[in-house]
């Protein structure tokens, strides 16, 4: 702490409008996770692409550039997500860390940006960036998940507070990993991971997403009605997400624990 305070008003006028309180921030984590305001892919569909890109990558730069002027060198797990792939083919699954990214959302965009900014910090200026490709997982207090947002509307139609579940597109394929199993991931990424690399992680199960809501709707006693709304439907979709998560799991031992429908049972 003695030295954050020491560097800070040694580069206080480098560090411009980045405040004290800010690096103390940052420093207090041994692990630093890139994050973004705005992290809802379909937020950033219907917000303006330019701002959310360009507020993502300036809350990205402001931690990097603290770190790199003070010349702290703290562990950095980058958490990125699958969505920097964007719109793939069968032939390209599993997908690898080497495929290129083309990313079909204004989210996905700004954390392939992030991805590169990242391995420029690592490489220009020796920050031990470890940088994670997160697949979709269940999280039961994420509000906003598809499999979370249907649970919800499910107890809301058992409550009389509801008609009619609403959902998008059925047809897409993913693997789900479980939340718990997806923040092990995270620390064995931290303990285990090598600056510089970037690694897929995500569940070893491919389910459709339709598949996901009619185990839920399973799971209750009302007569659940279901209607596609037009609205979630994205103007791009990315339709298929199939990891290959070997190089993650050989270089830190890791590997799902919980099936799919433990995470969906689940309830945190």
């Amino acid at each position: 702490k003695t030295r954050l305070k020491e560097s800070f008003d040694v580069h206080k006028e480098k560090l411009g409008t980045l405040s004290y309180e800010f690096c103390k921030n940052v420093l207090n984590q041994t692990i630093v996770n890139i994050y973004h305001e705005q992290t809802g892919i379909e937020k950033s569909l219907i917000s303006s692409s330019t701002s959310h890109i360009n507020r993502s990558v300036a809350e990205q730069k402001a931690s990097e550039e603290a770190l790199r002027i003070l010349n702290l060198r703290p562990v950095v797990v980058a958490a990125s997500t699958s969505e920097v792939y964007g719109k793939i083919s069968l032939d390209d699954t599993p997908i690898n860390e080497n495929l290129i990214m083309r990313p079909m959302s204004p989210y996905g965009a700004s954390k392939a940006f992030q991805d590169h900014i990242e391995l420029v910090y690592f490489e220009a200026f020796k920050i031990p960036i470890i940088r994670t490709r997160m697949f979709t997982y269940v999280n039961a207090r994420r509000g906003d998940l598809f499999a979370t947002s249907w649970a919800r509307q499910i107890v809301d139609i058992e409550r009389g507070k509801l008609k009619t579940l609403k959902h998008g597109n059925l047809d897409s394929i993913r693997t789900l990993l479980d939340v718990r199993d997806a923040m092990e991931a995270y620390w064995l990424a931290f303990l285990k991971g090598r600056p510089g690399e970037a690694y897929n992680v995500g569940g070893t199960q491919s389910v459709k997403v339709g598949d996901v809501l009619r185990y839920l709707i399973a799971q209750s006693t009302a007569d659940i009605k279901t209607e596609l709304d037009s609205a979630l439907i994205r103007p791009s979709d990315v339709t298929l997400q199939i990891p290959d998560c070997t190089k993650f799991m050989s270089e830190t031992g890791w590997s799902p624990k919980f099936d799919v429908n433990s995470s969906l049972d689940f309830r945190s």
